[in-house]
């Protein structure tokens, strides 16, 4: 692997990145990872690991692999002692989901009640200030003594047709003659 890779920049160097001898030492470093990874998960040393770098980057891989099923084993474990303390917990307190719902049902009601309450204190002060200051805000809409009268000649042009307005046609014109 080690060889490969001094051999892939070098030829970079030699022949440029997009070459077809760089595609081709690209293609073996790939084959040879793939192999290593089918290795690794059948738990056998890959043909031609004879290079130092080949041989630490096995067994490097080998410890990684090692320490993450020791942490997939701690993690399954954590979750089996967690599953069992929570169906613990349920058969000790059957109510608990009930009492849970509740409990935010009343946490959610006072919040209410609070907002509430601190409104209408709000505007209480509101009207009390108000009400110091003056009429509170209220307008005195009672009439005033003086209303004025009608002028007398509109007033008297329309109680006259009105009243003979009312009459039959025969009457209107013995009025106006």
């Amino acid at each position: 692997m080690d060889s490969l890779n001094q051999q892939h920049q070098q030829a970079i160097i030699n022949y440029g990145p997009s070459s077809a001898q760089v595609a081709d030492l690209e293609r073996k470093i790939k084959d040879k990872q793939n192999e290593m990874i089918a290795a690794i998960l059948n738990e056998e040393r890959p043909e031609g690991a004879a290079s130092s770098y080949d041989q630490s980057l096995w067994k490097q891989i080998q410890q990684n692999k090692v320490q993450e099923v020791l942490n997939l084993d701690l993690l399954r474990n954590r979750e089996r002692y967690y599953q069992h303390l929570i169906s613990k917990l349920r058969a000790q307190n059957p109510q608990m989901l009930e009492s849970a719902i509740e409990s935010s049902r009343l946490q959610r009601q006072k919040e209410v009640s609070e907002n509430l309450y601190l409104y209408l204190a709000e505007k209480g002060e509101e009207a009390n200030i108000k009400s110091a200051t003056g009429t509170g805000g209220v307008k005195d809409h009672r009439l005033s003594d003086h209303t004025p009268r009608p002028d007398s000649a509109t007033h008297s042009q329309k109680y006259l047709f009105g009243r003979y307005g009312r009459l039959g046609p025969g009457h209107r014109f013995v009025a106006v003659n």
